[in-house]
């Protein structure tokens, strides 16, 4: 690590002070002087202090530049510890801005992979800089919010608020994007507050987030799906139920039915069809009741039976529509086919205190309609 002595001088004039003033002020001895006309290494408290006493940034007159032509074990200690924890940034961190919020001034901080950081250039407009920027190479459904981010009030006024920022956005990549992450931290010096923006490229780990993310979400999807006839499945049965007594307990919910539908003589069509036909059997129930309830979630909780949780359209019309289905098997029925009974229950907040006592009520509700299924069909075959 190294001081430019140019950029040293430079910030002297620019504060109307003579090397003699800051020697006295920072209280080092007269040979620190020469090692920074030299520039030789300096100790970073000592670096620290000068800071302080320019009010200075300290991007400003440091190089971050190990020395050439000496080896690692010649540098002194403090030096190398810089030099090792900027290369373990770089290994993160693909540019580094420190801002100084009251002025727009900024240092930038680039560095190659496996390298430590270095400074690449600075500027008087951060602000405005990064937005132009910003505006001009942010994926197009990222731009406004990502703008809104980097905006100096905003992001100053959500520093208040929290420590360290974060914010993932899409940059433009040719004819795609891809991922980066910036984290921002406030860092008070001698009253004025500097900002650190850290930003990384994360395109890689993201879409491996999003594709774990995706087979993730397939996989509880199957999970809870029937794979015959691909409605939902028992355990996603379970998981409704839970819901809706949760909400009817929380008082979120006072309005819905529930329609319980079991298959008419399945073993029979298994015994002497098959287990195909029996598997048709089912699937065309499974269709009928979907294209009746259109807007609610079907289950299947058993070989035979299935569940619907009416809510919206098809609880406002749920009476027309339960009339339709039931219609439709009397007339199954008197023709001497295949048939599927029903029953329905509407919640009463006076009496049910869970869904499984409006469960109860359809059950019942369907095995009366059973046997009078049953009844017209062995009418039919005497």
């Amino acid at each position: 690590m190294q001081i430019s002595y140019n950029k040293l001088w430079k910030v002297l004039i620019d504060r109307g002070m003579s090397t003699a003033e800051l020697r006295k002020k920072a209280d080092f001895a007269p040979n620190t002087l020469t090692k920074l006309k030299q520039n030789q290494p300096v100790a970073l408290t000592l670096l620290l202090k000068i800071c302080s006493v320019l009010d200075t940034d300290i991007g400003h007159i440091m190089s971050f530049v190990q020395e050439e032509n000496k080896e690692t074990k010649d540098v002194p200690k403090n030096s190398l510890e810089y030099f090792n924890i900027s290369k373990a940034l770089s290994m993160e961190f693909s540019s580094v801005y420190h801002v100084n919020t009251k002025t727009d001034e900024y240092v930038k901080y680039e560095s190659e992979p496996g390298e430590e950081l270095k400074i690449v250039s600075s500027g008087s407009q951060f602000f405005k800089e990064f937005n132009d920027y910003i505006e001009q190479n942010s994926y197009s459904k990222d731009k406004e919010h990502t703008m809104l981010f980097f905006k100096k009030e905003n992001l100053l006024k959500s520093l208040q608020l929290s420590n360290v920022l974060t914010l993932t956005y899409r940059m433009k990549r040719e004819n795609s994007y891809y991922y980066s992450r910036a984290k921002v931290i406030l860092t008070p010096v001698n009253g004025v507050d500097y900002v650190v923006i850290s930003v990384s490229d994360v395109d890689s780990s993201v879409r491996r987030e999003i594709e774990q993310t995706n087979a993730l979400n397939t996989a509880i999807k199957m999970a809870s799906k029937d794979p015959l006839t691909s409605v939902r499945n028992t355990n996603a049965y379970k998981e409704a139920e839970k819901e809706y007594n949760s909400k009817l307990s929380n008082g979120e919910i006072s309005n819905f039915s529930v329609v319980f539908c079991d298959v008419n003589d399945l073993k029979t069509t298994n015994d002497t069809l098959g287990h195909a036909a029996g598997d048709l059997l089912i699937k065309y129930v499974s269709s009928t009741i979907c294209s009746t309830f259109k807007h609610s979630p079907v289950f299947r909780v058993g070989g035979d039976e299935f569940i619907v949780f009416l809510s919206g359209e098809d609880f406002d019309n749920r009476e027309i529509l339960f009339k339709d289905l039931r219609s439709l098997n009397r007339k199954q029925a008197m023709a001497g086919k295949n048939v599927f009974a029903c029953g329905m229950a509407t919640f009463n907040p006076e009496t049910d205190f869970a869904v499984s006592s409006v469960i109860e009520r359809a059950d019942s509700m369907m095995y009366y309609n059973k046997r009078e299924l049953k009844t017209i069909q062995n009418e039919n075959n005497k």
